[in-house]
């Protein structure tokens, strides 16, 4: 893939350089994210250059759209895609090996004073050996007792035997996941928002067992991004198990949707408080909370995990599928 000439270089430098000040739309984010992205794989590896398809942008696509949408749509790959040919035909990457291999070029420099390093931070790598091995705490080898934790596989990630290869006990994601929200109960989230119809103040509930894991292994976090749209309407046997205990939460047709699902209501105006609309911003708040040490204080109360309340299978196909096509 060939550069553009200067003219068409400098024209969408201009455009980005724009966007960067008064964004009208999400496209340079995703170019910037997917920048930064590639460039954390790389120097993760100590290199300048990393395997294209450790960077595929089916792997990357959640991460790219991170607090955006919570559920990349079916274009969302085509959309990386583009960014990378944006990328490479400015000559900030560039493709080796017949697009096997691919390489950093020049540094953005279409940012506001600080960005780079605040992206750098964010998507800036782990030594490949730290990435691979994230401790899990609170969950014991089923085999020997050890502490278990996160690897990269073959096939993705699973937990593992700290004392590998003396013990080779192992857990999948799901399975693991689940045996460490048993240890204190799934956290029910409360927070304060306006309904985006009527303006009444509410208190909306939802369940975000990523929030739960980080609070017990924040090391584990960001390899289990893809588990933060688990939320409410995602677990079926808890949601009436939820929708039995609260009022203000029911079943709704949503029309952006086009499909029912359980949502908080309105007291006022029963309209449904939308799981991206609303949802999604409490979500990012709860965050900030976190970093901040006061998390504690959004918890409605703790649900303790059981087949009566969240059963293993239900538990595991929901895992399996948010973890689908995530980055390795």
């Amino acid at each position: 893939m060939q550069q553009w000439d200067r003219r068409k270089i400098q024209h969408k430098w201009a455009y980005f350089y724009a966007q960067r000040r008064r964004p009208t739309g999400n496209f340079t984010e995703f170019v910037v994210r997917t920048y930064y992205i590639i460039q954390g794989a790389c120097r993760s590896r100590g290199a300048d250059r990393c395997p294209a398809a450790a960077v595929a942008s089916h792997r990357i696509k959640r991460a790219v759209y991170q607090g955006i949408y919570d559920q990349p749509d079916h274009e969302a790959a085509a959309v990386i895609d583009d960014c990378k040919k944006h990328l490479v035909q400015m000559g900030y990457l560039r493709w080796e090996d017949g697009g096997k291999t691919i390489c950093l070029g020049r540094p953005l420099d279409f940012l506001l004073p600080g960005e780079a390093e605040t992206y750098e931070q964010k998507y800036g790598g782990l030594p490949q050996k730290e990435a691979q091995a994230q401790p899990a705490a609170g969950l014991p080898c089923p085999s020997c007792g050890s502490p278990m934790v996160l690897r990269q596989g073959r096939y993705g990630l699973f937990f593992g035997c700290s004392t590998f290869p003396r013990c080779r006990g192992t857990l999948s994601v799901a399975e693991g996941t689940y045996r460490m929200l048993q240890t204190e109960g799934l956290a029910l989230y409360q927070a304060e928002r306006p309904c985006w119809k009527c303006g009444e103040p509410l208190r909306v509930y939802s369940y975000f067992p990523l929030l739960d894991l980080r609070a017990q292994a924040p090391g584990l976090g960001e390899r289990l991004e893809p588990l933060r749209a688990i939320r409410l309407s995602a677990l079926p046997t808890l949601d009436r198990f939820l929708q039995g205990r609260y009022s203000t939460l029911g079943q709704r047709y949503s029309r952006k949707a086009g499909f029912s699902y359980l949502a908080n209501l309105c007291p006022r105006c029963q309209a449904l408080q939308g799981s991206q609309m609303t949802l999604g911003p409490v979500y990012e708040q709860l965050c900030r909370l976190a970093e901040q040490g006061k998390l504690a204080g959004q918890i409605q109360e703790r649900i303790p995990v059981g087949e009566e309340t969240l059963p293993l299978a239900e538990w595991t196909e929901v895992v399996e599928y948010a973890m689908e096509g995530a980055d390795e």
